[in-house]
């Protein structure tokens, strides 16, 4: 095969399932997208934590995204494997159907503590602190 010329086409690019593991597992910040009333697309880096073949993030309810997702689940999660071991020339888009939980504590229980140790790994005091902030009312 000879050496490609036309850069325009990336239809032979694509990230096996090995590797997006690999770049959910080394990345912790991802864009979370949607669409607000008027139908603009809008989009916030978010932590996440990948857990169960789904991406986790949590936000205040105040903050305008929530409602936004509760009437349009249809949004997108974005995430770049730059600033990680592995380089930057990996980035996936995944289309998603957003589910706003409130207030569980089942969810809390698991999802803190593993998002803190995502951010604060190797430091238990950090790892506590960042959980308890984590559980603001709101």
């Amino acid at each position: 095969m000879g050496e490609k010329v036309d850069y325009t086409d990336v239809s032979d690019v694509s990230v096996s399932d090995e590797k997006r593991e690999r770049l959910y597992a080394a990345q912790t910040e991802c864009c979370v997208n949607w669409t607000n009333r008027h139908g603009w697309p809008v989009g916030v880096l978010h932590r996440y934590v990948w857990n169960h073949e789904k991406f986790w993030v949590t936000c205040m309810g105040q903050r305008k995204r929530v409602p936004a997702l509760k009437a349009r689940p249809q949004s997108s999660i974005v995430i770049s494997s730059e600033g990680t071991w592995l380089g930057g020339d990996i980035t996936t888009t995944a289309k998603t159907l957003a589910t706003v939980h409130e207030n569980n504590a089942d969810i809390k229980e698991w999802f803190y503590p593993m998002l803190a140790a995502r951010l604060r790994a190797g430091d238990a005091a950090a790892n506590a602190e960042f959980s308890r902030r984590l559980d603001t009312p709101g």
